[in-house]
């Protein structure tokens, strides 16, 4: 497996990125209409979340599944993103002022962000500009798609904290006024994890981030990239969420969660055909879906 991603690789960084693209298209309407592995779950979650009817909830499906495929193969091309600090057409970023300021205040940064557009693009390409990126990372569940990918990361300079690991080396590097990035809007088994509603259905929540910020006091920066209609990437550094200050760490824990939830859905909403739909993000604690689904194959 590491060796065919290898090659893919370097098969995708020399295909014309407007070629690379088209492939990505083609791919995503094969998975949509061909393969629609998780496609009926992902429009029942579309539909129960957003209140849309079937047509919309099928385009925004469609549009996921576009999107998803696109991003994996410019993720396989990654030798473009050695030439991002001398800057490329193709990744533009506002709101720097933000992440200066946060960067300022010396206690790290709580990089908030979910999978919306190429939202592993934006570690990789921030890591090349100089930006000392660390993610809190799952692993996937192919050994050597796992190990590929893990490696292509590190090659770019993102340090990798597996996410089931203790929160010290994240507070650490917090300590030393670098940058933490996790990703708030998967399920989470956690024992402490928040059980909040997440786009208006009951979800249960990680609660690292808000505990790295009542723990350590680093700014929560939201981070988001998505895809403007001429295929480029745009990167968005939002105003700084400020942590809940009242009650227990408990309850600011649970507050904090629940404000940075807020900034999510906004985001999904605002690009809700660059969001990833196939996730099944709204369970309990025992695992079963709190979204009605068409059939058990959706699960």
């Amino acid at each position: 497996m590491r060796l065919l991603l290898t090659l893919g690789s370097l098969l995708a960084a020399c295909t014309p990125r407007p070629l690379l693209l088209g492939a990505g298209t083609c791919l995503g309407w094969f998975w949509c209409y061909v393969v629609p592995v998780r496609c009926a779950l992902a429009r029942a979650q579309v539909r129960a979340t957003l209140g849309v009817g079937a047509r919309e909830a099928g385009r925004i499906v469609r549009s996921a599944c576009v999107e998803t495929a696109r991003n994996t193969l410019e993720l396989m091309a990654w030798r473009r993103f050695l030439h991002v600090r001398k800057g490329v057409p193709w990744y533009g970023i506002e709101g720097l002022g933000n992440l200066e300021g946060a960067f300022a205040r010396g206690r790290g940064i709580l990089l908030l962000t979910g999978h919306i557009g190429n939202f592993d693009l934006v570690a990789c390409c921030e890591a090349r500009r100089g930006l000392p990126v660390h993610i809190l990372s799952k692993r996937l569940k192919s050994g050597g798609a796992n190990a590929w990918w893990m490696a292509t990361r590190a090659l770019l300079g993102v340090r990798i904290l597996p996410d089931d690991a203790p929160l010290a080396p994240a507070l650490e590097a917090l300590r030393r006024n670098e940058v933490v990035a996790l990703v708030l809007d998967q399920h989470s088994r956690e024992e402490r994890a928040v059980e909040s509603p997440f786009l208006g259905t009951p979800a249960r929540t990680s609660s690292a981030l808000a505990t790295l910020a009542v723990r350590s006091g680093a700014a929560i920066v939201p981070c988001f990239i998505h895809r403007k209609p001429d295929g480029t990437h745009l990167v968005e550094y939002l105003p700084p969420v400020e942590p809940a200050r009242d009650g227990g760490a408990r309850a600011r824990i649970e507050a904090t969660t629940r404000l940075c939830l807020a900034v999510l859905e906004r985001q999904i909403r605002k690009h809700p055909g660059q969001w990833l739909w196939m996730h099944r993000r709204w369970k309990d604690r025992d695992g079963r879906s709190l979204v009605p689904l068409p059939s058990s194959r959706a699960s």
